[in-house]
């Protein structure tokens, strides 16, 4: 009792195997042609130059030197709140912090390094603090043991960071107040470090 529809599937079948065998074929030998035109192709490049300890010249002993450095035109700042401001450029790099010009871009930008910092911490503060939350309910709604194990050990962990970063937000506090006195006792005016 074949019916046509049979009829039609015993056809498709033996048409497809034997056109599935030709693209196989087909792509076996293409893949074959492309492996052997690589290796002709890598043969053809010209190997990089090689590196060894051997080609390397040791380091001088001696110091060289130095070459001296080019003065360039003044660089102009600009913050926000404030008039446009041109920095000298300096012909060598300080020494140290006491021989920079403390100058009002100098204090500015101490400042708003930290109050930056401040500012960023305080975000990740807030968000972190929103986890904790979701993580506690989350805790308290789950009947699962595993997986308040798995919760809890993550609102620890988030607890964890939580008071690191209330602890970084006191420190960067008061790094901030000790620029501001900093500041006040170089004599800069306090318009500089507010």
């Amino acid at each position: 009792m074949a019916g046509p529809q049979n009829r039609l599937m015993i056809v498709a079948v033996t048409l497809l195997i034997p056109a599935t065998a030709w693209i196989a074929s087909a792509s076996a030998q293409s893949l074959g042609d492309l492996a052997r035109s690589e290796e002709l192709r890598r043969k053809a490049v010209a190997p990089g130059k090689v590196y060894t300890n051997d080609t390397l010249r040791p380091a001088p002993t001696t110091a060289a030197p130095t070459a001296p450095v080019a003065t360039a035109a003044p660089a102009t700042v600009v913050t926000p709140g404030a008039a446009q401001l041109e920095i000298p450029p300096s012909a060598a790099p300080p020494a140290a912090a006491d021989t920079l010009k403390k100058d009002e871009v100098y204090w500015r930008t101490r400042i708003k390094a930290d109050t930056d910092a401040i500012e960023r911490a305080k975000v990740l503060l807030e968000a972190l603090q929103s986890r904790i939350n979701g993580l506690q309910t989350d805790f308290i709604n789950r009947d699962d043991p595993a997986a308040r194990a798995s919760i809890g050990a993550e609102r620890v962990r988030a607890l964890g960071e939580l008071d690191r970063i209330k602890l970084e937000i006191q420190q960067r506090t008061k790094a901030l107040a000790d620029i501001r006195e900093e500041a006040r006792r170089a004599g800069a005016p306090s318009s500089w470090y507010r």
